[in-house]
C-alpha cells in the first residue's frame, strides 16, 4: 500500500482540467497587462476563483471560464492602481499647485511633444492607425480590437509594431528623439 495519500476529486479535476491550460493563460496575462508583476498575483487569484465556483457548481468549459475570470482579475487589478487617491486641502501648500511658479517654456514643450505625437500618428496608414489608438489610448484588447476591425491578432501584433517603429522614425526626422 502506498502512503500518499488520495488525491480528492477537486485536486484531480483541478490537475487534469484547469492546470493545462497554466501556459496559455500566462501568455494571455502577458500580451495583456502592463505591469508584469502582477501576473503571477492574477493567476493565483484566477485559481482560487475557480475552485470556489467548481465547489459550487459543474464547469463545464474550465478554459474558457478560467479566462474569463483572468480578465476579470485583471481589470479588478487595473481598477485598484488606478483609482484616484484623495489630497486634504491643506497638502496643496507643499504641492505648489495653486499660485506657485511655473516655467512657460516646459508648458509650451508639453504641448509641442503632443502635436509632434498627433502628427505621427497621423502619418501613419489608416490601419496601422487604428490599432495603434485602439490599443495605446483606448486600451482594447488584442481580441477586442480583432473583433472590430476584422483582423486577426497576428496582424493587429504587426500593425501596433509597424506603427511603433514609424512613430519613432517619425521623432527622429524631427530630431526629438
Amino acid at each position: 500500500m502506498s502512503d500518499l495519500p488520495l488525491k480528492s476529486h477537486t485536486e484531480t479535476w483541478f490537475h487534469n482540467e484547469v492546470k493545462p491550460h497554466e501556459d496559455s493563460l500566462r501568455g494571455y496575462l502577458f500580451k495583456n497587462m502592463r505591469d508584469y508583476a502582477d501576473v503571477d498575483d492574477i493567476i493565483q487569484e484566477t485559481y482560487r476563483r475557480i475552485l470556489t465556483v467548481h465547489e459550487q457548481n459543474p464547469i463545464h468549459s474550465p478554459r474558457g471560464l478560467l479566462f474569463r475570470i483572468a480578465k476579470n482579475a485583471m481589470n479588478d487589478v487595473y481598477r485598484k492602481n488606478t483609482r484616484s487617491k484623495t489630497i486634504a486641502v491643506a497638502d496643496f501648500e507643499g504641492l505648489d499647485v495653486i499660485g506657485g511658479e511655473y516655467d512657460p517654456k516646459d508648458v509650451f514643450c508639453r504641448f509641442d511633444e503632443l502635436e509632434l505625437l498627433k502628427q505621427a500618428i497621423a502619418s501613419l496608414p489608416e490601419k496601422c492607425r487604428q490599432v495603434l489608438i485602439l490599443r495605446k489610448f483606448h486600451h482594447l484588447s488584442y481580441q477586442q480590437i480583432s473583433e472590430k476591425m476584422g483582423i486577426s491578432k497576428s496582424t493587429i501584433e504587426t500593425h501596433l509594431a509597424k506603427g511603433i517603429e514609424k512613430c519613432l522614425k517619425y521623432f527622429e526626422k524631427k530630431n526629438v528623439i
